[in-house]
């Protein structure tokens, strides 16, 4: 997985938190309110809701969740979120269940940007949101 750098860009990060384990999940919603601080409402739920799908979709298919980094940026103000998990086998290419793609329709509707990437049996999924714009 790649480290959460002191940088987000050019970007110092204010406050960061890194989960990792079977625990990850139940701590989610307390670091990312924890990290966000301050933050508005709107923002704050955005961003759980994010962390919490991240997570949903890092256990499907029998994967193992591995860790959850977040880290907040000041300028632009964002949040960026790292989720690594074991996958189980080798991916197939199977189409996605429609659970999987209601997840990703997530994903896509709250993230500024997001993506994977796969190194042997481990992928990591990050996630990118801009904060600011959700007032309450």
């Amino acid at each position: 997985m790649a480290p959460v750098s002191s940088t987000t860009g050019t970007s110092p990060v204010t406050a960061s938190a890194h989960l990792s384990g079977r625990f990850a999940s139940s701590a989610a919603r307390t670091a990312v309110k924890a990290v966000l601080t301050g933050a508005a409402p709107g923002d704050v739920r955005a961003a759980t809701m994010l962390v919490e799908e991240l997570i949903t979709d890092a256990r499907r298919g029998g994967a193992t969740l591995r860790s959850v980094e977040l880290a907040r940026a000041t300028s632009p103000p964002c949040l960026r979120v790292l989720v690594q998990r074991t996958e189980t086998g080798t991916a197939t290419g199977a189409a996605l269940t429609p659970e999987s793609a209601d997840g990703r329709f997530v994903v896509e509707e709250i993230a500024t940007a997001w993506g994977t990437q796969t190194y042997r049996d481990t992928t990591t999924t990050w996630a990118a949101l801009n904060l600011g714009h959700r007032g309450k």
